[in-house]
């Protein structure tokens, strides 16, 4: 059909066929003609639908008619992109429904630029270089109407500016093209090497002096799937942002010389959704990147937390006896944790002891929390002496790991790997008591709350640097490791039971005197001693029996030995003046050894809870 036939057109490569040989046809034609439609241009150019299509101008065969090429290769069979819908029995230059994401601005769209639209008094003027091209071809009938037709009354943008749909390809027209100069000859749809004049000085492509400088480009872009929430945004390099709505394909605007760097990732997660990159990386080689994959799956409910109200006393119901004090500082986002335990053996019968037992080993360790888990590193701590201002020694580089993970408010696992001792396990811990359960849940809840919408300061902050309040009932913010500074190296670990009105210590510290240095031990260090001590709430004070056990074997089932009749080892009278000190007065009678320690907290994280929890 003629209304397909094409005669206003500049014939790049992909679309037509060189004019530089067509203008010569034309000569003679009546010059009187208005092209404002494809009708009678078969005179110059052949038809539009014939098939295949043969260039009157070279002579390639095109191996389809020019119509089929431009629907079903360029344009993947959009045909509003250059008909009115429902008419598809003529093509406007310059007016079309529009295509899928396209202007509805026809063969313009391809053949023309934007910048040179406002220049004519009848048209839109974006094929300005299209009438140019006709007019110093020796067709000068478009002046007759066209202010912009010759080159004396206007000069076209350069060949390297993008026409309209080069620059904005609308969606699912991956074939459409996209550089203007054609540098590579990517574009060349049907093998003709000439190409385009879309400023209408009669220089082709990458022939033309605006196109010496233009690099040759390529576009980056790939595939999504599995999205369903709104607000995916892709960036790449940083920058280039494109907003994805739908599965499938997608292409940054903003394409790249060979040998530039690429890197796609996610800016905006979606509603509700997570999405990853693959092959998101990498360095453009001389051809379009197609291969990025974005996949997108549904947010799971957050899992459960670390926080404050984990701070207690732990053990293993099998190995009685010897347990864990945790204590978590949200603030700093780290778990402190001491295991109160015994050697891998029991000690030598002619070992001796003036505090405790021979076989008592303590160790410590500390980690960044990330969720509900903690990788801490293990510290032996020894040359210690009770009470007493020492200088002790720290020892972790190489002493092993411990991997601690809560799964809820009453359960955990201790995962330990003491390289230096060649030891390894795994120990599943619950609380001794139950009274904080309901206060870690509490702050659970919290934190799942905060996730949704952060608040602009927690609740718990406060400023640890005003005048505290005295405390007049001992609570669960309390739940701590506290310490004398003049005794770095030793101190307590404090656990309040508001429910049944109990308080629990246990001291971690070493014997009265240094070990003999020929003491034989497997777990560090043999001058490591604790003891524990529980009694009764009254206010903010409570007096306790000090317990000493004896007799067992690390992250073993043992016949522990403890203090008979209760007490008789001594006593500890546990004081808080406020949620930052406090005194430890003991009269350990079985040594004949009394005194008192101020003490305050390692970390002071937790003294907001213990504000919160006691009402000031």
């Amino acid at each position: 059909m003629k209304g397909f036939s094409s005669c206003g057109a500049v014939f790049k490569t992909p679309f037509f066929v060189s004019l530089t040989a067509i203008a010569i046809l034309m000569i003679g034609v009546s010059e009187a003609r208005a092209y404002d439609k494809y009708s009678d241009c078969d005179d110059c150019h052949g038809d539009f639908r014939d098939s295949p299509y043969v260039s009157p101008a070279d002579g390639s065969n095109w191996g389809d008619s020019l119509h089929d090429v431009h629907r079903d290769e360029m344009l993947n069979s959009d045909c509003n992109t250059c008909h009115i819908s429902g008419d598809f029995d003529s093509v406007s230059i310059d007016s079309s429904t529009g295509g899928n994401g396209l202007a509805p601005i026809s063969c313009v769209g391809c053949h023309g630029r934007d910048e040179d639209a406002g220049n004519d008094g009848i048209s839109g003027g974006r094929g300005a270089g299209l009438r140019q091209h006709h007019y110093t071809a020796g067709i000068e009938g478009c002046a007759n109407c066209h202010s912009d037709a010759n080159p004396a009354s206007y000069t076209p943008v350069g060949e390297d500016v993008l026409p309209n749909y080069y620059a904005n390809p609308g969606n699912n027209h991956p074939q459409i093209p996209k550089n203007p100069c054609n540098a590579d000859g990517d574009e060349n749809f049907a093998g003709t090497p000439l190409g385009l004049d879309n400023d209408g000085d009669g220089s082709y492509d990458t022939a033309d002096s605006d196109c010496s400088v233009m690099a040759t480009t390529y576009s980056v872009g790939g595939n999504v799937s599995g999205l369903a929430g709104s607000g995916l945004a892709l960036q790449n390099n940083g920058g280039d942002t494109l907003a994805v709505a739908a599965n499938g394909s997608f292409t940054f605007a903003t394409e790249l010389e060979e040998g530039s760097a690429y890197s796609v990732t996610v800016s905006t997660q979606p509603t509700d959704q997570t999405c990853s990159v693959a092959n998101g990386s990498g360095t453009i080689a001389a051809a379009n990147v197609t291969n990025v994959l974005v996949t997108c799956e549904d947010t799971p409910p957050p899992g459960f937390q670390i926080n404050a109200g984990l701070n207690d006393a732990w053990y293993n119901p099998l190995t009685d006896g010897q347990g864990f004090f945790v204590t978590v500082y949200p603030d700093a986002g780290l778990v402190f944790l001491s295991w109160f335990t015994y050697d891998t053996t029991l000690p030598p019968e002619d070992a001796t002891a003036n505090l405790g037992d021979p076989g008592h080993r303590w160790l410590t360790a500390i980690g960044t929390i990330s969720g509900n888990q903690v990788v801490m590193n293990v510290t032996f701590t020894s040359n210690g002496i009770f009470d007493t201002p020492t200088e002790v020694v720290n020892a972790s580089e190489g002493q092993g790991t411990i991997i601690l993970t809560f799964n809820d408010c009453l359960s955990g696992v201790v995962e330990y790997d003491i390289s230096s001792i060649e030891q390894t396990g795994t120990v599943p811990i619950e609380r001794i008591v139950n009274d904080n359960v309901a206060l870690c849940e509490l702050l659970e809840a919290d934190s799942a709350a905060q996730k949704k919408n952060p608040p602009q300061t927690s609740h718990l902050t406060g400023d640890i640097g005003s005048e505290l309040l005295a405390l007049a009932d001992m609570n669960a913010g309390l739940n701590d490791a506290w310490f004398n500074p003049l005794t770095n190296g030793q101190g307590f670990f404090i656990t309040v039971f508001p429910d049944t009105e109990l308080v629990f210590l246990s001291w971690f510290t070493f014997d009265t005197t240094l070990p003999p240095d020929d003491a034989t031990f497997n777990l560090p260090d043999p001058g490591n001693r604790w003891m524990t001590a529980a009694g009764t709430i009254v206010g903010n004070q409570a007096t306790m029996d000090i317990d000493m056990t004896s007799g067992g074997l690390f992250d073993k089932a043992s016949n522990i030995q403890r203090t008979d009749p209760p007490g008789s080892d001594g006593t500890i009278v546990l004081t808080f003046e406020d949620c930052n000190s406090g005194t430890v007065e003991y009269d350990i009678t079985s040594i004949e050894q009394t005194g008192t320690v101020p003490i305050e907290r390692i970390v002071t994280d937790n003294i907001a809870l213990c504000d919160l929890l006691g009402g000031q």
